[in-house]
């Protein structure tokens, strides 16, 4: 119900009634002077003792858990995003200390462009992350465009200092690996969805191929088919 209650232990009853949040309520903890929550619409908020909102955050998802520092001055939160960040609760300011993906991982590829220590991941869960080699940290994650299909997962994926990603709505997106925006969308490369993907050694062309056995030759730069190859009766892995 996103609301939390004080109760008065010796009376045996609810002395106050917090609405904290519009979704779900999902972690709480109580320090010395204030009482910190982790809310659904991924916020965490801290309270005063009498109910009184003294600040929040927003955070990359629903917040499913928090735990508090020894000293009780920081609070580790994990959100359903698959992340898990370190909270100053006077200021609530936060660091990201850790990121996965929270479903499997179907692709990966390595940069084959300047920077070799770079590679990226595809998952079930809809996203794709640039993992840095040297940091051990992600650089950024790429999600579908709004227009794609509701629940539209990334397929395939090649990385040549751009993004590039077959997706299972049938179109062809490319992200910036550095910031994980969107930068261009590739409608109905294939019917039923992208299932794989090489990029030419020159990087001006990319093959695609589809689940009823097509494969299509792609130029870079102005996205236009060149050809299009029908030998396979079943879908190109």
């Amino acid at each position: 119900s996103g609301d939390y209650v004080i109760c008065n232990l010796k009376a045996h009853r609810i002395t106050q009634a917090i609405k904290a949040t519009r979704q779900s309520l999902n972690a709480i903890l109580t320090l010395a002077n204030c009482v910190v929550i982790g809310c659904g619409d991924g916020t965490i908020k801290t309270y005063s003792m009498s109910g009184e909102l003294l600040g929040e955050l927003h955070l990359d998802g629903p917040v499913i858990g928090l735990s508090s520092s020894p000293d009780k001055l920081e609070v580790l939160a994990s959100t359903a995003a698959g992340s898990v960040a370190r909270v100053n609760v006077a200021t609530l300011k936060y660091i990201l200390i850790s990121e996965s993906h929270t479903n499997a991982v179907i692709k990966v590829a390595f940069d084959r462009g300047q920077q070799k220590d770079r590679f990226a991941t595809a998952s079930v869960d809809g996203t794709i992350k640039v993992w840095d080699l040297v940091e051990y940290n992600v650089i950024s994650t790429s999600r579908a465009r709004k227009e794609q299909d509701r629940g539209a997962v990334p397929m395939c994926i090649e990385f040549a200092d751009i993004l590039l990603s077959g997706w299972s709505d049938g179109k062809v997106v490319a992200h910036s690996a550095e910031t994980g925006e969107s930068l261009w969308c590739l409608d109905n490369a294939h019917p039923g969805g992208v299932t794989a993907m090489v990029l030419s050694h020159n990087r001006r062309f990319f093959l695609t191929g589809g689940p009823q056995g097509e494969v299509r030759l792609w130029e870079m730069r102005s996205r236009t088919m060149i050809s299009h190859l029908k030998e396979h009766k079943q879908p190109v892995t």
